[in-house]
């Protein structure tokens, strides 16, 4: 057997943990007040600073700040904040197309109510598809996080992801009769960045 180091380079950080689920947050996900989004696959809140109504937003911006500090190493001179947060309701044969979030760094989802086959978060590698180029097609004897082009995530009621803005991703079809509710958030970052010449300080202007 040869022996040999594997060195994943540069991978991309999705974070995956558990904000145990409240019964007011299932049912202010619940009663809040929904419009058909303009691609007509979804319900999303009218209110688009959805978390600023709800106590749960210190939960999920502990998570944030482990995510950037403890994994990413990023320096506490930057602060991430939230820019928006919306919730998302997805009825019978509802889903999301494969995107990704602008004018943000760090997105993710708060799961409040996930039946199961009610739709799967998939993450897609976008900028490279594969391990080889694509101009070939090459079979695999098992998918990993190397060679896949889509990874999928099972998730439940509690679960929350983060990762980063420019990561695509989309949701299968719920193809169940109850409803999917989850809460989705985006991030940027203000303070002190960089050092000498190419330092850059971002404030936020309360208005």
């Amino acid at each position: 057997m040869i022996d040999y180091t594997q060195h994943n380079l540069w991978p991309t950080p999705v974070y995956q943990s558990r904000i145990e689920l409240q019964d007011k947050w299932l049912e202010f996900s619940k009663t809040c007040e929904y419009e058909r989004m303009e691609t007509d696959n979804g319900d999303i809140s009218k209110d688009r600073y959805i978390l600023n109504s709800m106590d749960l937003k210190n939960d999920i911006q502990d998570h944030v700040n482990n995510y950037v500090r403890d994994w990413l190493r990023i320096d506490k001179k930057a602060e991430f904040y939230f820019t928006n947060s919306w919730m998302v309701r997805h009825n019978k044969k509802d889903w999301s197309g494969m995107h990704y979030h602008t004018n943000s760094l760090v997105s993710g989802v708060y799961y409040i109510d996930i039946p199961e086959d009610s739709g799967d978060i998939k993450f897609h590698n976008h900028f490279h598809k594969s391990v080889m180029p694509d101009v070939i097609k090459l079979d695999y004897t098992e998918d990993n996080f190397v060679n896949s082009e889509v990874v999928c995530f099972k998730v439940k009621p509690g679960d929350i992801l983060i990762f980063p803005s420019s990561l695509q991703h989309s949701v299968t079809e719920n193809i169940t009769n109850n409803h999917r509710y989850s809460l989705a958030f985006n991030c940027f970052v203000r303070g002190d960045l960089g050092k000498l010449e190419y330092s850059l300080k971002l404030r936020w202007i309360n208005r």
